[in-house]
């Protein structure tokens, strides 16, 4: 009676096989920039031209990413774009310039990128959400008329 005990408990006893499961995970980085209000400015005094003017808040930046990031900008091209019949077409694209709302000081843009924040990896952090402000100062060394450049947001891995 006894060896039959032992040989059922050899019958129903477990049996395990391990298999191998494998993740390959890949760099991943997402940039949503946000226009949050009307990217128009108007200089109608000299001290418009000389002391600029500045728009706050006008980006919201969300960046996703599993990697130490850098988020550079810089223009498209070096001058802006004269799309006036008066306007001359030397317009520095440096007249504008950004800063994360945070910050103090305005990174002129240029068609060199700049950086202008970085943070570690993960989402919806104080590092990874934020607004930027945007100036622009032209002075008084351009013709009166109307202006345009493209400004390129770039994020890339640290």
């Amino acid at each position: 009676m006894l060896l039959l005990i032992l040989w059922c408990g050899k019958l129903w006893g477990q049996n395990t096989q391990p298999i191998n499961a494998r993740v390959n995970i890949n760099g991943v980085m997402t940039l949503k920039v946000l226009k949050t209000g009307n990217l128009d400015f108007k200089f109608n005094t000299v001290d418009d031209l000389i002391q600029g003017s500045a728009k706050l808040n006008m980006f919201s930046v969300d960046i996703k990413s599993n990697k130490n990031w850098n988020l550079s900008v810089s223009s498209l091209t070096e001058n802006f774009l004269a799309a006036g019949p008066n306007s001359s077409t030397t317009v520095s694209s440096n007249i504008v310039s950004i800063k994360r709302n945070s910050s103090s000081i305005y990174i002129p843009i240029a068609q060199n990128p700049s950086s202008i924040a970085n943070g570690v990896r993960g989402a919806n952090t104080t590092t990874s959400r934020f607004n930027l402000d945007l100036k622009v100062t032209p002075g008084l060394n351009y013709d009166g008329g109307f202006y345009t450049v493209v400004i390129l947001f770039t994020i890339s891995p640290q």
